[in-house]
């Protein structure tokens, strides 16, 4: 069985009600009875190692099943929702929240766009998303820069779209900081909403935006400024591949692809190393930091509902 790191599931939700064609809603079904699934061909791991959920095909399409929460089941045409079938006793928060941070991006991937383990914010220039394994602050500074005039475009997840030019496609999302975040902020941390339907949540765009820029964050203890690294393709393209998600790894056509995506994503995009040591002095350094060497400017205007 293969498996593959995933971030742990809190308790949120949202889902874009303006979500376009490429954006699946949930359907949740509390009397149906979920099609007997087959045993399971990969699995997503927690960083610790512990099972999140487990996934594969059967004649119904694809599927991940959390433990003691629900199964989801989606096909690979665009026009059908994603269904949701929760165990009786499951938290009808923690249901959609599942479906939006993890169901959501997978089940993208799988039916033809990519995506990241990355927040994101939105510029004058176009998206700048922010991957990171868990815990390292990617959220953070989605938020932190939000604060500062941009626009936040994703919490950890970012799903791309390349036709040509490579674009982000707008999920819906709410920023969810972690408790260690009050010390960065000072406590003024946003109310986390609760939703259980289809709704947009934070989620302020509705039209895919061109990705301007992707930087890669690492955690350097003795770090006395934050270092910027332009990321030259080949390594960048082995780096982008550590924070992909990938629905089923098993199939060779849609890894082929996958691959090719990314090549021609770090050809075109500019990756960078962003090297900090996490505290909330040198935080504030950060977010100057990225504002100078990666010349980010606020967008004078943002598409809103």
């Amino acid at each position: 069985m293969h498996s593959r790191e995933v971030p742990d599931t809190g308790v949120q939700a949202a889902v874009s009600l303006n979500r376009g064609t490429l954006v699946p809603a949930l359907r949740v079904e509390t009397s149906a009875q979920a099609p007997d699934a087959p045993a399971a061909t990969h699995a997503w791991l927690s960083r610790t190692g512990q099972l999140v959920a487990r996934g594969g095909r059967d004649p119904y399409g694809c599927w991940m099943n959390w433990p003691h929460l629900a199964t989801y089941r989606f096909s690979l045409d665009r026009q059908q929702d994603i269904v949701a079938h929760p165990d009786p006793q499951a938290s009808p928060e923690i249901v959609w929240d599942t479906y939006r941070r993890s169901v959501l991006p997978m089940a993208m991937q799988a039916r033809g766009c990519e995506a990241l383990h990355a927040s994101a914010v939105s510029c004058a220039q176009g998206v700048v998303a922010f991957c990171a394994v868990s815990e390292t602050g990617k959220s953070s500074v989605a938020y932190g820069l939000a604060r500062r005039g941009f626009a936040q475009w994703a919490d950890d997840a970012v799903v791309l779209s390349s036709d040509g030019a490579t674009t982000s496609v707008p999920l819906p999302f709410e920023v969810r900081l972690r408790d260690s975040a009050n010390r960065l902020f000072e406590g003024s941390l946003p109310r986390p909403l609760r939703l259980t339907r289809n709704h947009r949540g934070d989620q302020g765009h509705e039209q895919p935006a061109r990705v301007h820029a992707i930087c890669v964050l690492e955690r350097q203890a003795g770090t006395a400024m934050p270092g910027v690294e332009r990321i030259e393709p080949a390594s960048a393209f082995r780096t982008l591949l550590t924070h992909a998600h990938e629905f089923d790894p098993h199939d060779a056509v849609r890894r082929a692809t996958m691959l090719e995506r990314y090549l021609g994503i770090a050809a075109t995009v500019p990756v960078y190393r962003i090297a900090f040591q996490p505290g909330q002095g040198s935080f504030s350094n950060l977010l100057d930091t990225l504002v100078h060497e990666v010349a980010l400017e606020p967008a004078s205007a943002t598409a809103t509902a």
